[in-house]
């Protein structure tokens, strides 16, 4: 069976999860668990010009092109379903994104899902306190011990190059001119207030017939091991009936919110500026 494949990437706790499940409900789509396929061809691509067994053959580098070209319809031979979209939060990458267009389509769809920043930091500290303790504690936080050790999660979770700030990049790259319409942001508030007309836009960005989806009767196909991968328990777990977050801002320092508000960049209010964008 041929098959479309779209993309689905997203800022961390802005619904992603969420997303998938809804469109899983749909009988033509696969949305996938979230997928190493990005990691792993863009590992194999690093390779070709480190190997000799490459470059000295030019019948080898042919090869490794179609072997590449070939990734998702062979990770993905036994799906029966006519669109396969990936999930990777980090698709749009500048990376990443030359992988697609080089691989799989020059002209992708990446659906990427985004919610306001200080809802995003909120939301992590109020899931697991241990864990993001833990992880500050290893990463040499807390040698500045005079600040509050919920500032320092905070300041862990912003980290440059930590994952709200790959997912950043990732989303930028919707502001270049060479990626013009290639992107779909969803905003989380959209997808919990208004479910029909936000996945009606998706399906107008998919170019794919509407689906009368159920919004109280949601759930996830796959099964998430967080634990083992040494992640939060519940980091990807979904409630059954759209509703939205419980997440107060409130728990976070007026420092806190001061430093990391009105950081939306995808939004003309916002006081951020981006290449591709704005310069």
């Amino acid at each position: 069976m041929d098959k479309t494949y779209h993309f689905l990437a997203g800022l961390p706790r802005s619904g992603n999860t969420l997303l998938s499940a809804l469109l899983n409900q749909n009988p033509n789509i696969y949305s996938t668990p979230i997928s190493p396929l990005a990691e792993n061809m863009w590992e194999f691509y690093a390779a070709l010009g480190s190997k000799e067994q490459t470059n000295r053959n030019i019948e080898n580098k042919i090869k490794s092109e179609i072997f590449l070209s070939s990734f998702l319809d062979n990770f993905y031979k036994e799906i029966k379903k006519p669109v396969v979209i990936d999930r990777e939060k980090m698709w749009g990458t500048p990376y990443n994104l030359n992988i697609i267009k080089r691989y799989i389509t020059p002209t992708p769809k990446i659906i990427f899902t985004v919610r306001d920043i200080l809802e995003i930091i909120a939301s992590f500290v109020k899931m697991d306190a241990q864990y993001l303790n833990n992880e500050c504690y290893n990463a040499g936080y807390y040698i500045t011990n005079y600040r509050s050790p919920k500032d320092l999660v905070c300041e862990h979770l912003m980290a440059l190059n930590g994952d709200i700030d790959k997912s950043l990049l990732s989303l930028a790259s919707a502001f270049y001119p060479e990626n013009k319409g290639m992107f779909h942001i969803v905003e989380y508030n959209d997808l919990v207030f208004n479910p029909d007309k936000t996945m009606a836009k998706i399906y107008d960005f998919l170019e794919m017939p509407h689906y009368e989806h159920n919004f109280n009767k949601i759930e996830k196909v796959e099964i998430d091991d967080d634990e083992a991968a040494r992640l939060p328990k519940d980091l990807h777990k979904i409630r059954k009936s759209l509703s939205q977050s419980s997440t107060d801002i409130n728990i976070l320092s007026d420092y806190i919110k001061h430093k990391y508000s009105n950081m939306e960049f995808w939004r003309e209010n916002s006081s951020m500026k981006i290449r591709g964008k704005d310069f």
